[in-house]
């Protein structure tokens, strides 16, 4: 059985207990605005400089002549955002997060990087079977229109070697030229429009594979994430029928996030409960919240 682990404050814990569901918050809002620039920016710089070697070749021939990419960078981060706005763009990123733990005393007693990070160890670490994580996920794919919804490992760092990487590389240059040649027509070079994606399929998959990257400072907290993209319009579905549009909610600090399982019963409910070094261990009335009892641990580690 594999365990995705969810750390977590007291009114967390409530909240998921009371709510059956797990919050997934706007990516764009999350504490740590490094989150999003990380994926985005270190992509672009690696496009770039692709883009500059290439252009290179046709500027040894052209003597005097310099190259600034500047606003077509520019340019293509705007067209990048206005993809996500009106009535038949998607909605922002949201994000759920939760570690996968490497070994059995990583399930037993939690990781300490976390604890310490999210809760000060004094909170809860709350424990979801991997299998009913996607059972959910399925169930919201099939009432709720998403672009995308998907549960991924996060991947620390970029690796330019899998097919994933290249096909975003290809497709991002093609529209980086594009933008270089508003602004120098005459260079003797032409994007390949007949293997370029819609911008809406490039926006969507390049936002899902920025959510899914970190900086590889952030390993050790071995993240597993739910990453979504709602879309604005329902959806007519053959058999199945309409998939419905999903609407953020309103966190109680003015951040927006979905719920993913609070459609269902039982909903999301973990199947073990770890409870921090310094929480309050009283958690019988959060308990009796819960259709089926969560195994309850006391953490036990040097702090």
């Amino acid at each position: 059985m594999t365990l995705l682990s969810h750390y977590t404050s007291r009114a967390g814990l409530e909240g998921i207990a009371s709510s059956k569901c797990i919050r997934a918050t706007k990516f764009s809002q999350l504490n740590d605005k490094r989150e999003i620039e990380y994926g985005y920016i270190e992509f672009v710089r690696r496009a770039l400089l692709g883009v500059f070697a290439e252009l290179d070749k046709i500027m040894l021939r052209k003597p005097g002549v310099t190259l600034d990419l500047t606003d077509g960078e520019q340019r293509l981060v705007e067209q990048f955002r206005n993809s996500f706005r009106g009535d038949k763009g998607s909605e922002p990123l949201y994000v759920a997060s939760f570690a996968k733990g490497k070994t059995e005393d990583h399930d037993n007693r939690g990781m300490l990087t976390l604890w310490d990070r999210y809760t000060k160890l004094q909170g809860y670490c709350l424990q979801f079977r991997e299998s009913d994580v996607r059972k959910i996920i399925d169930l919201e794919s099939g009432q709720w229109n998403y672009a995308f919804l998907t549960l991924d490992n996060v991947q620390y760092g970029m690796d330019e070697g899998t097919s994933e990487y290249k096909e975003l590389a290809f497709q991002i240059k093609q529209y980086l030229l594009i933008e270089v040649l508003k602004g120098m027509p005459t260079l003797p070079i032409q994007p390949a429009h007949e293997q370029m994606w819609p911008f809406t399929t490039f926006s969507t998959r390049m936002l899902r594979y920025i959510a899914k990257h970190k900086d590889p400072f952030f390993e050790d907290e071995r993240e597993t994430r739910i990453i979504g993209v709602p879309a604005k319009v329902a959806q007519a579905r053959f058999l199945t029928g309409a998939a419905m549009v999903k609407h953020p909610k309103d966190h109680e600090d003015g951040r927006q996030y979905i719920g993913i399982g609070e459609d269902w019963r039982p909903g999301l409910e973990p199947c073990r409960i770890i409870i921090g070094p310094r929480a309050d261990k009283n958690i019988e009335d959060v308990l009796a919240l819960f259709e089926f009892r969560p195994v309850v641990i006391n953490a036990e580690f040097p702090i």
